[in-house]
């Protein structure tokens, strides 16, 4: 027999149904090896079976589990009549069973603190985790109030969480403390939840705590890197920046240091801009530096130098690095780069370009000027001694002194070419700087003429070494040029002060050494100058005056003299308003020097011997002509060898030796030596062109050396060996 509810839930009928065999009704769904079992081996030796779960599958209903009781009724005694089999389904609660347990499972074996507790704080349950992490077990916490674990400053906390919870509310990520057994803190991240009872009422919570010891650390620890990286690249001199690879290739910026104010002007936000970069590109260089850009993502790596406008519009030379970065399939992700004001290296690069071109002008003029004095000594010298023998009235007179002068100016340009290229010998002494300027005030008054007005703020200034007539040159120079930038009239201004130059100037500038200097400064209120001509006033034969109003030569001797006097000159020039030359000399403590009286013309005569050492013909007879011509006995040679050859042979006194200083086969100091080994009465007096040689140091003569620069007339040399003659002995 079966009753209705079996028909309900396997359907059939009782004449389908009554009389089968019981493993082949329905389908085979009773056809279990477990239920076979128990049925046939289990339940006859016993009276019953209890709880049995068999799996079904129904047709309207699916997978279903049913609870199986057996028992036997007996109609006579140990005799077996039936077996009333009842069964139960329980899929919904098995299910609900499995659910249960594997929840049980997770929240046991969760590596978060598990905690449930009521609405007045009593703990109800505690996972194995929250005993690790608390160091209570479940016995010693279950019962107690969750205040157990709660610091005595963080319970208003804990309160607030049950009223939020006893309202139905949910709290997340709360990050907060709490304290273990131990006693020792521990933070932790903590979610509570409200727990329903079956019609839906609050009747407690759970929570999960988190421990973030070590996410706290790493957070800590990302932040001290952070801001190590933010400190270092603040620090850097370049401008740290990525920017994010889209896409379609295009770039957006991502991140920047905070060094780009100090660098650029623009703060961060500024610089984050996607159109800043192309925005603030000099105009002449956006198109090569959009081009390159292109590049890039190709090539994987760019770097390139071009202008950039600072905030405050002023031009800045930077050099970008950039690095592309991949991902693994080699996709360009990111662009890493740094941009590093190279301003100052530029302008560094230009002075040392500009000191490299004005090094080798200076070689070859002083090439030229040493040769064309030679000619020139020989023309100036060859008129001295041809106009005394003419008679007057002779035409030939005015066409000698024509040359004459005509020599005397070739000689002048020599001499600038020599103090440009720093080969001008020097006799340099100590003078007050101020004092020079107060006995050039009425000849730079007369220069400048009445609609210029002349000014002089001459300040604390000390002495310098440097040689008297080439500085005066030098302002004379300057003056004149000031003078031909105000054709309309202005201001002149002679400046001097006492200056330290420190090692920052020294930086800024090259070839500067820093230390105590004397600053004259020449400032006029001129035409002025743009940057391109300001960078070519040194150079020789560059003008920017008329044709035949000027050689181009001023400056360039001006520029020559201050760097053989161991100083520095910078023009400082803007179009419209004016120019400023500033002269830097090095200051030294030493007294002024006395002034040594000049021999007179008519006492430059002499009846004693001198050797006469030139291996240039021309020049050699000349010289000898005018010697013995103011009553000096000659020994001349072509060479040295000649000369220490007639030294040997001579028996008398040889009282001056005057030689050139460069030769073939030996030096003029050298010949000196040893001439006077077999002559010691002998004084020397040497004769050269130019200063690159060995009786002179940066062109200054070395101490108690006598010196005739040429080209020379007549009298200079008379007057100069009378001079060396009549000097005191060594």
């Amino acid at each position: 027999m079966c009753n209705q509810a079996f028909y309900r839930k396997f359907g059939g009928t009782p004449k389908e149904t009554l009389g089968q065999p019981l493993y082949q009704l329905r389908g085979r769904l009773f056809d279990s090896p477990g239920l076979r079992t128990l049925l046939e081996a289990v339940l006859p030796k016993n009276t019953a079976f209890d709880d049995f779960a068999h799996s079904v599958e129904l047709p309207a209903l699916g997978h279903r589990v049913l609870l199986l009781n057996a028992r036997r009724l007996y109609r006579e005694e140990h005799k077996t009549d039936m077996i009333l089999l009842c069964m139960e389904d329980v899929t919904e609660k098995h299910a609900a069973a499995e659910v249960r347990a594997t929840l049980a499972a997770i929240v046991e074996n969760s590596d978060d603190a598990i905690i449930s507790k009521g609405l007045d704080g009593t703990i109800r349950t505690w996972n194995a985790a929250a005993e690790r992490l608390y160091g209570y077990t479940a016995a010693q916490a279950v019962g107690q109030h969750i205040g157990l674990i709660v610091p005595p400053e963080r319970r208003a906390e804990a309160a607030t969480i049950l009223e939020r919870i006893s309202r139905g509310e949910r709290v997340k990520s709360l990050d907060t403390e709490r304290i273990r057994k131990d006693g020792s803190r521990v933070g932790v991240s903590v979610s509570v939840s409200p727990i329903h009872d079956a019609i839906g009422r609050v009747v407690g919570a759970s929570a999960i705590d988190r421990d973030i010891t070590e996410r706290k650390a790493m957070e800590h620890a990302l932040r001290e890197t952070a801001q190590l990286l933010e400190d270092i690249s603040s620090t850097s001199p370049a401008v740290l920046y990525a920017m994010t690879v889209r896409d379609d290739d295009t770039l957006v910026p991502r991140w920047v240091s905070r060094n780009i104010t100090t660098t650029f002007g623009f703060s961060v936000g500024e610089a984050l801009s996607p159109d800043w970069w192309n925005g603030h590109l000099h105009p002449d260089d956006r198109a090569e530096c959009l081009a390159r850009m292109e590049q890039l993502l190709a090539r994987g790596s760019l770097a390139h130098e071009y202008r950039f406008l600072r905030k405050d519009g002023t031009v800045v030379w930077i050099r970008d690095d950039r690095r592309v970065v991949r991902d693994p399939a080699g996709r360009p992700r990111q662009v890493m780069g740094a941009w590093l004001d190279i301003t100052e290296q530029r302008r560094l690069e230009e002075q040392f370009l500009q000191a490299q071109k004005m090094e080798s002008v200076g070689r070859l003029a002083g090439g030229v000027a040493h040769d064309f004095n030679n000619l020139l000594t020989v023309i100036t010298g060859t008129v001295d001694l041809a106009l005394p023998g003419l008679q007057e009235g002779d035409p030939l007179t005015a066409d000698l002194k024509e040359i004459q002068q005509a020599a005397r100016r070739a000689a002048a340009l020599t001499q600038r070419l020599l103090a440009f290229s720093r080969r001008q010998v020097f006799q340099p002494r100590v003078v007050n700087l101020n004092d020079t300027l107060a006995e050039l005030e009425p000849m730079v008054r007369r220069l400048m003429g009445e609609d210029i007005k002349l000014v002089t703020a001459l300040g604390a200034a000390g002495n310098v070494r440097v040689d008297p007539s080439q500085l005066t040159q030098v302002v004379m120079n300057l003056v004149v040029n000031s003078r031909d930038a105000m054709p309309s009239g202005g201001t002149l201004t002679l400046e001097t002060a006492d200056v330290d130059l420190d090692e920052a100037y020294a930086g800024r500038h090259m070839g500067v050494s820093p230390g105590p200097y004397v600053m004259l400064a020449v400032t006029d209120t001129g035409i002025g100058m743009d940057e391109a001509t300001s960078r070519q006033v040194f150079e020789p034969f560059f003008t920017t005056k008329g044709v035949g109003r000027g050689t181009g030569l001023g400056l360039s001797t001006v520029y020559g003299i201050v760097k053989q006097s161991g100083g520095n000159i910078w023009v400082y020039s803007e179009p419209g308003v004016g120019t400023t030359f500033k002269i830097y000399l090095p200051r030294v403590a030493a007294p002024v020097t006395a002034i040594e009286p000049a021999v007179p013309a008519s006492s430059a005569r002499g009846t004693e011997t001198v050797m006469l050492v030139e291996d240039e013909a021309g020049l050699r007879e000349v010289a000898r002509r005018i010697l013995e011509g103011a009553g000096y006995a000659v020994l001349t040679a072509a060479t040295p060898g000649e000369a220490l050859l007639s030294a040997e042979r001579f028996h008398g006194p040889i009282h001056l030796l005057l030689t050139d200083v460069v030769m073939p086969t030996m030096r003029g100091p050298e010949l000196a030596e040893r001439v006077i080994r077999l002559h010691p009465e002998t004084k020397v007096l040497y004769v050269s062109g130019y200063a690159e040689n060995a009786i002179v140091h940066a062109g200054e003569l070395k101490e108690g050396t006598h010196f005739l620069s040429k080209p020379f007339d007549a009298v200079t040399l008379a007057r100069k060996v009378r001079q060396v003659l009549d000097s005191p002995s060594a």
